[in-house]
């Protein structure tokens, strides 16, 4: 934060009603917008106001993205994101990966399931200026049962998971990661289609009874604490409305009869398209197996499905991009998931913006970001272009000429800093099937071995 004064000149400016104010300006003051409009116009003539010319660009308040997985570093599988990492290491690469969720115009932001615990301390380095990166608010490592997970008696060694065997186990979780300074638990309220222990149409196994899942709620509650479920379909969906659950994360899978019970609840749905899409229609390009880009699209499909109905029966959508994974990398596809709002949900570009920025503080409960009026916290992004029109502009980094974090403009080539990938970050198999001796007879090594032992005989 920084106590100068800043002009930002001229430009169309995006407004809290999704409307562009045109040649509008905005004058910030000790990291806080102070004027907006004429008002702001009139500063220009003032001594010591640094002025940024912002005419034919768009202005509009910082990107949030409500779920992006700062901890992950980029996973390229279940392994590389929860065992292959110290939390030293961990923590250190969430903070550089800062500058990367900086770079491509995200200023704030949710970290659904922490690795370790790194979420909360860099939450906090962040506030106290030690790290320079979006303020964010996140969760521990989610709850969840040996049972139900499809990911076998291994998961207990996982760092981004909290093995409970009963309703005092998960009470005693709770309890111990608000101890530890989360803003939300996290629980895994149901297995994944891709661990083979789920049917995609059917829904997946659900991993906690609805008393056990009511339990976890009231302490949360009692505790000032959100929850938030992973629960893609099904029964899962249900018993978390029926639970009280604030947050449920997904819901591809969910009926109408479901939907009906989540918005009797006011929870919040956060679908995350970006990951489905990316794989479904590029894995190839990254080595995703056919059958996963396959389970990705039917997936996505039955997302845009039910999750359209839900925005007509009024429920409310946080925009997050589930990046952290290799296929969704930092700094690349956060604005993506407002693509595909508008593609499969019915959301026009500007309820998109709006719903990244405006709307997703207040589910995520950020009080002085979202919006460019007096009094709010200068977290601002400059735009070549105009995304009202083509929403597609803000996934190309080079279109976002500035980025402002707390009054301060950012200098976005350091932002994105290489670095070398250690050896230990990444899963290395032996091999992707066994070598037996009837794959090598079929193959074309026999054959090779053969000329060599008659050269030498």
């Amino acid at each position: 934060m920084t106590n100068d004064k800043l002009l930002i000149r001229g430009g169309n400016l995006f407004d809290s009603k999704g409307a562009i104010q045109r040649q509008s300006s905005v004058l910030v003051s000790g990291g806080y917008i102070e004027q907006v409009g004429e008002q702001a116009e009139n500063a220009a003539a003032l001594p010591d106001v640094r002025v940024i010319d912002a005419r034919a660009k768009t202005v509009m308040p910082g990107l949030i993205d409500a779920h992006c997985h700062i901890t992950y570093g980029n996973a390229n599988s279940d392994q590389d994101m929860m065992a292959n990492t110290t939390p030293e290491f961990g923590a250190l690469r969430a903070a550089w990966s800062c500058g990367l969720v900086l770079s491509a115009g995200v200023t704030s932001l949710s970290e659904p399931n922490s690795l370790h615990n790194i979420g909360a301390a860099l939450r906090d380095a962040v506030k106290s200026g030690m790290v320079l990166g979006p303020r964010l608010i996140s969760a521990g490592a989610g709850l969840t049962q040996p049972y139900g997970t499809g990911w076998g008696n291994w998961i207990r060694g996982y760092t981004g998971m909290t093995v409970v065997e009963t309703l005092d186990d998960a009470v005693k979780a709770v309890r111990q990661q608000v101890n530890e300074g989360v803003d939300f638990i996290k629980v895994f309220g149901s297995a994944e289609p891709v661990t083979g222990n789920a049917s995609l149409m059917a829904g997946e196994l659900v991993t906690f009874s609805l008393r056990e899942l009511q339990g976890i709620v009231d302490e949360a509650h009692r505790l000032g604490r959100k929850v938030a479920v992973h629960a893609r379909a099904g029964q899962a969906v249900a018993d978390a409305a029926r639970a009280g659950v604030d947050w449920i994360f997904h819901a591809s899978f969910a009926t109408e009869a479901h939907l009906e019970l989540v918005a009797k609840s006011g929870a919040v749905i956060f679908p995350t398209l970006t990951l489905l899409a990316n794989m479904g229609e590029w894995g190839e390009v990254v080595g995703v197996s056919p059958h996963l880009m396959g389970l990705c699209q039917t997936e996505l499909k039955a997302a845009a499905n039910i999750l359209s109905r839900a925005r007509k029966m009024g429920i409310p959508l946080a925009i997050g991009s589930e990046a952290g994974f290799s296929v969704t990398p930092y700094g690349e596809w956060h604005a993506r998931e407002m693509e595909l709002f508008v593609e499969h949900l019915g959301y026009t570009p500007s309820e998109a913006l709006v719903g990244m920025t405006r709307d997703n503080a207040r589910i995520l409960g950020f009080k002085d970001v979202g919006t460019l009026e007096p009094g709010m916290a200068a977290d601002i992004l400059i735009v070549d272009g105009d995304p009202v029109a083509d929403i597609t502009i803000l996934q190309d980094r080079s279109r976002i000429t500035s980025v402002i974090k707390d009054g301060v403009q950012l200098d976005l080539a350091s932002l994105r800093r290489d670095r070398r990938p250690m050896p230990y970050e990444k899963f290395h198999p032996y091999a992707t099937q066994p070598l037996t001796a009837d794959k090598v007879r079929r193959s074309s090594k026999p054959a090779t071995r053969a000329r060599r032992e008659n050269a030498t005989a």
